[in-house]
Order: structure tokens, then sequence, then C-alpha cells
């Protein structure tokens, strides 16, 4: 996907303790996803043989499915 492409479908993955996790008020949440998100892209990983296995993993979850 180049620089100019638009995001047709977008998904994300959110690693936290349990489901029940109180994440607070709505403001705080974005103010958290909008400054301390680490990105990790998965196309990028997809094609690089040195990434680390885990992240390879990872990258098979954006592969179209056949």
């Amino acid at each position: 996907m180049s620089t100019g492409d638009q995001i047709a479908h977008e998904q994300s993955l959110v690693h936290c303790p349990n489901r029940h996790l109180n994440f607070g008020r709505p403001a705080a949440v974005a103010a958290i996803l909008r400054d301390r998100v680490q990105w990790i892209e998965l196309e990028a990983v997809a094609a690089d043989p040195s990434a680390p296995p885990l992240l390879r993993a990872l990258a098979l979850l954006g592969q179209p499915e056949e």
C-alpha cells in the first residue's frame, strides 16, 4: 500500500489484562491512542525475513484470505 492509498478495511489489536478493564473517560482513551500507541506495520514485517518470529506470525493476520 503506498502512502496515497486509502484504507478500505482496518483491524486493530488491543492487549489488556482482561476484558472487564475500565478504560476510563473517552477523552483520556483518545489521548492514549493518539500519543502513546506503538504502531507495528504488519505489511512491512511480512516482507522482512529478519523480523522476529512473533512479529512474522502476527503479520499473517494481514494476509488476504484465498
